[in-house]
């Protein structure tokens, strides 16, 4: 068992080291007019104005995608104790995304939405339900964080939602939407499926269970934007002074 588990780890140390960096790749692309090159490229009609909160939300978000970066290589150079002083540090960053999703959604709202969702309400039940979803999976991740295989699922698993903004704003994807699309934000989940597959013959109940219900709460907030109730509740957050 010890020596299938010795052939195992370089393999595994791989495979979670390049999945975040595949990550930000895409989100890089994604971002790169409005947020990582933007003093560089002439903005296209849409993108909002740089105010100091939403400058702050980029660095924020942009700090979270280079830890989830940094994480699995340290876990991979054998920095264990490094990996693990950082994490209470990731936990107050996700916390912080947490918070400032809700808050940006609603500004933007107000400006008739983002360059990908201009159904405003819809735009909102996508970005509460999969910020929901992100909490959920590093709350889960912190929680049995000394479950090395449920952990390292679990925060890749939490990338998800930070694709669909990303890929959304890839003009290359627009062909491709929406089974393309649907497959690229769902990217770590078919990874994650495939190589447990090819490594283990089985998938882990993170994906079979995780992964379900995060597809499942993709596809249940573009129906629940469009409902009536769902609409009242998105007029009376735009009321709210954030």
């Amino acid at each position: 068992m010890a020596s299938v588990l010795t052939q195992r780890m370089p393999r595994d140390r791989i495979f979670y080291a390049a999945v975040p960096v595949v990550v930000a790749a895409l989100v890089f692309a994604g971002f790169a007019r409005s947020w990582f090159l933007r003093p560089f490229m002439e903005q296209a009609p849409g993108f909002p104005e740089l105010t100091p909160l939403i400058a702050f939300h980029g660095m924020v978000f942009t700090g979270w995608i280079s830890l989830n970066v940094l994480q699995p290589m340290l876990i991979s150079s054998g920095r264990r104790n490094l990996h693990r002083r950082i994490g209470p540090w990731a936990a107050g960053l996700a916390a912080l995304i947490v918070v400032l999703v809700p808050v940006i959604t609603v500004q933007s709202m107000r400006h008739g939405g983002s360059p990908v969702f201009r159904q405003i309400h819809v735009f909102l039940a996508v970005n509460l339900i999969s910020i929901f979803a992100f909490g959920l999976c590093v709350a889960l991740a912190i929680i049995w964080r000394k479950r090395a295989e449920t952990h390292k699922r679990l925060m890749l698993l939490a990338l998800v939602p930070f694709l669909g903004p990303a890929l959304g704003r890839i003009p290359a994807m627009e062909p491709l939407i929406p089974l393309g699309l649907i497959m690229g934000i769902n990217l770590p989940i078919i990874a994650g499926i495939a190589f447990d597959l090819i490594t283990r013959r089985r998938v882990h109940p993170v994906w079979i269970w995780g992964g379900s219900l995060m597809i499942l709460s993709e596809f249940a907030s573009f129906a629940i934007g469009t409902l009536p109730w769902w609409r009242a509740f998105g007029n009376w957050c735009m009321q709210l002074p954030i």
